[in-house]
């Protein structure tokens, strides 16, 4: 999260920075606290990973306006950032030819035909449908997820909570698990996007708003339901590269519906059967 202190780099100044770092699967424009927002992957066993990513970002076009960079451990726990080819690119020495090949096509259009990454890499008939198999099964991809493009929102916000009294956090915590999973009665979920930050410790939650004071109807119902926390909020004004993910998945896969069934004793409900979408034999539609 950047804070800019006077003049501000232009747009075209900030994208040519993020596009370079490969790293880095999206970056916005924010109004609010911050001036923009870059989501960032590291690798966890690298100590120094993230000041490197940082001064990365910072020197060429960054590097003569004057501004304050925060770094916040992110570990998401609701929803998804679709990744950009550039990073599949990057880890390219750590894959397989035919692993690399499936991912970065699917990366790009997850209904894609098997038999047209093994033509267009020069692989055996069938190993990308085998890859795709095995990969499934380890887990690195769950499932294919239609995510929605064009949609009557207003804008995004980002609402970053900060614990401030942990005693009274926990005691309102279940509220706040059922909070975030709630049906708000749009076409995607509540929040595209959530998960817990280590710096400060709390939470941020990106929630599409689709109608004017949405926002605030938001953070006025959370603040009534704990009083352990302070928010922060931020409007995105741009997405200025790589995207979110807008969906409506069923909630009961969440990992806050687990909480509440597991720790909460809420009633477990039929799931809608995700684990079997995707590229099987047994069910070729889409999550």
């Amino acid at each position: 999260m950047v804070k800019f202190l006077g003049k501000k780099p232009g747009i075209e100044e900030i994208r040519s920075v993020a596009e370079r770092v490969h790293a880095v699967q999206l970056a916005l424009l924010v109004n609010g606290d911050y001036d923009l927002v870059f989501y960032v992957f590291v690798k966890k066993e690298s100590a120094d990973e993230i000041p490197k990513t940082i001064i990365g970002l910072r020197v060429g076009e960054l590097e003569r306006y004057k501004s304050r960079w925060y770094a916040a451990p992110f570990y998401e726990h609701h929803g998804f950032v679709p990744i950009r080819n550039e990073f599949i690119d990057d880890i390219k020495e750590e894959l397989k030819k035919r692993e690399y090949a499936l991912l970065r096509e699917v990366n790009k259009n997850g209904a894609v035909d098997f038999a047209e990454i093994d033509r267009k890499y020069g692989l055996e008939r069938m190993h990308s449908g085998y890859v795709y198999s095995t990969l499934k099964e380890k887990g690195v991809i769950i499932r294919a997820t239609i995510s929605m493009q064009k949609l009557p929102i207003k804008y995004i916000g980002i609402l970053q909570q900060e614990i401030i009294d942990e005693s009274e956090f926990r005691k309102r915590w279940e509220l706040q698990l059922w909070q975030i999973i709630e049906d708000a009665g749009t076409p995607t979920n509540k929040y595209v996007l959530g998960g817990d930050i280590e710096n400060p410790h709390g939470t941020i939650l990106f929630a599409p708003v689709f109608s004017n004071g949405g926002l605030d109807v938001m953070v006025e119902k959370i603040r009534k339901q704990n009083s352990g926390i302070e928010i922060r909020q931020m409007i995105v004004t741009s997405i200025l590269l790589g995207s979110l993910c807008y969906r409506k998945f069923d909630v009961k896969y969440s990992r806050q519906y687990a909480i509440l069934v597991n720790t909460y004793g809420a009633k477990p409900e039929r799931l809608a059967g995700y684990h079997m979408t995707g590229r099987g034999k047994e069910d070729k539609g889409f999550s």
